[in-house]
């Protein structure tokens, strides 16, 4: 597969029905991070999002996620 092929397909995926349906118009789409008390996609994605920000010890400006 071609970049572009790749790049189609990928842009097909986000832009489906049953996708665009379990991740709402919300900012994120990865798989997140799941604890066993986590409750629906949106949680375990703010998790992963807090998760990769402990890294950066002095968070300052914006942060861009290009994933």
């Amino acid at each position: 597969m071609d970049k572009n092929e790749w790049i189609s397909r990928f842009d097909d995926l986000i832009c489906s029905p049953s996708i665009r349906e379990f991740y709402g118009e919300r900012e994120f789409f990865n798989v997140g991070y799941w604890l066993s008390h986590t409750q629906d996609q949106q949680e375990a994605s703010s998790t992963l999002m807090e998760k990769l920000l402990e890294f950066i010890p002095n968070k300052q400006g914006t942060i861009l996620d290009v994933g």
